[in-house]
């Protein structure tokens, strides 16, 4: 996977997103298909670094996706999007 960045085509701009909006990009790429099912995300500290954005915040926009069913973490593992590969 690229990096998703502030530049990406997930964000199109270049200052870094706030909750909302990264949760609204990572959103729109799931039920876009950019993102595919089973795909792993970048860990919250990789994500954190590549978009400017803080720790916590990409930590809350995860918990978003999480509770709408649209991304599963486990444990040691990393964070997914859901779908066909879910164990």
């Amino acid at each position: 996977m690229a990096p998703i960045t502030p530049t990406s085509t997930i964000f199109g701009r270049r200052k870094p997103a706030n909750v909302d909006q990264l949760a609204s990009g990572l959103r729109k790429a799931v039920n876009s298909g950019m993102l595919a099912k089973g795909e792993q995300l970048p860990t919250i500290r990789e994500l954190s670094e590549q978009t400017g954005m803080a720790y916590n915040a990409v930590n809350r926009a995860f918990a978003i996706l999480q509770s709408e069913g649209l991304l599963i973490s486990r444990k040691r593992a990393g964070t997914f999007v859901a779908g066909e590969t879910e164990m």
